[in-house]
């Protein structure tokens, strides 16, 4: 067993993707923050998932091949059960190595993980609370990007868009834009 789910509300998945000397091939480390931690190798085929037009074939394709190792599958599908039997939150945390660009245009949002028997949007189970971790470079001028007002553009689209694709679907376009832009008050 992974964990014991005895160290408190949460626990921190903490998922690093980094290059390799081979091509489209990526070295994965999965870590429980002062915990155990696992490796292996993922194989990443940008085309073949850009390829894919629907969200969640992406996202599936993208977790079968990040999580493909047997190793990898099994420490995230452990890491779940446990805090999930404990009633835990666990925050997944991704950071990917800034060389290979293609890292970069993946769309990490759309990850599924294995739960128990079946595939899962990792980024919108309520109890993985999901983030990207961004590299800021010490010294360098850090330009955020421009913030985009999208609360109005939400809560306007919220009826028409509940009426046609319902509350799952609902649910995943909302955190596609909000992964996507950052909420500020709307400006009169």
């Amino acid at each position: 067993m992974l964990l014991t789910g005895a160290r408190g509300t949460q626990e921190t998945l903490l998922i690093r993707v980094r290059g390799s000397t081979m091509p489209a091939a990526y070295a994965v480390e999965l870590e429980i923050i002062d915990g155990p931690r696992v490796s292996g190798l993922a194989r990443l085929d940008q085309s073949a998932l850009l390829a894919l037009p629907d969200p969640d074939a992406y996202g599936l394709a993208l977790g079968q091949s990040l999580f493909a190792d047997p190793t990898l599958a099994q420490f995230v599908g452990e890491a779940l059960a446990v805090v999930r039997a404990g009633g835990q939150l666990l925050r997944v945390r991704l950071d990917l190595d800034p060389v290979p660009a293609a890292l970069s245009e993946i769309a990490w949002e759309r990850l599924y993980a294995p739960v128990g028997a079946q595939w899962q949007p990792l980024a919108l189970l309520g109890d993985t609370p999901f983030a990207r971790l961004i590299p800021v470079q010490p010294g360098a001028d850090h330009n955020p990007p421009p913030t985009v007002h999208c609360g109005s553009c939400l809560a306007s689209l919220h009826h028409q868009i509940c009426r046609r694709l319902g509350l799952i679907r609902l649910i995943r376009l909302t955190a596609l834009l909000l992964n996507h832009c950052s909420i500020a008050p709307d400006v009169p």
